[in-house]
């Protein structure tokens, strides 16, 4: 990106340039609660991050964005840093809200809980 300083005629080019990435929850992964927190990298400690339009904290070159509201299924999630230079960066993950599979397994959990109860209850009896 170029840039051009109203004091001086020169012509600066900005060499470093704005990168974004989200660390967690990785690309594919299935969660099973809403909201969730995401957080990531970003190059540029004084860039503003928004990730779903929710303004992250920003510190040491990570961000961090609690509240990201899910709906049942297939989510996108969408990163967004812009720094003083307006530079921007975007990256994108898709996450899995899956209720069903979460209480599936504790069901399940329960069921053999309950099962092994009566089992070793009844075999006492005989």
């Amino acid at each position: 990106m170029q840039l051009k300083n109203l004091f001086n005629p020169f012509l600066f080019t900005d060499r470093y340039a704005l990168t974004i990435a989200i660390t967690d929850p990785q690309n594919g992964s299935e969660v099973h609660t809403s909201p969730i927190i995401i957080t990531g990298t970003v190059s540029n400690n004084s860039a503003v991050v928004t990730v779903n339009n929710i303004t992250a904290a920003v510190s040491n070159n990570s961000f961090t964005a609690e509240g990201i509201i899910l709906s049942e299924g297939e989510n996108t999630i969408v990163a967004t840093a812009i720094d003083p230079y307006d530079q921007t960066a975007t990256a994108g993950i898709n996450v899995i809200l899956s209720y069903i599979t979460h209480i599936s397994h504790h069901l399940i959990i329960i069921f053999l809980i309950l099962f092994c109860d009566i089992f070793f209850f009844c075999k006492g009896i005989n």
